[in-house]
């Protein structure tokens, strides 16, 4: 799963955003992440993309 493109899938409305805690929602953050380590497991995807990723997205530093 080398070629999954984290950015088109969710793009593509494969993940809505009220499923994620977004406003308005139940959602706390331990099941937000949860569900972010299910989707990872579900997916097959590498956590360092993902983790590369957020750092790209967020300009998360990873020595924070």
């Amino acid at each position: 799963m080398d070629n999954f493109d984290l950015k088109k899938y969710l793009a593509e409305g494969a993940i809505k955003e009220e499923s994620f805690g977004a406003a308005g929602t139940d959602k706390r953050t331990g099941q937000v992440i949860g569900e972010i380590f299910q989707l990872i497991r579900d997916t097959g995807i590498d956590p360092q993309d993902l983790i590369d990723e957020i750092r790209i997205e967020f300009g998360v530093d990873a020595m924070d």
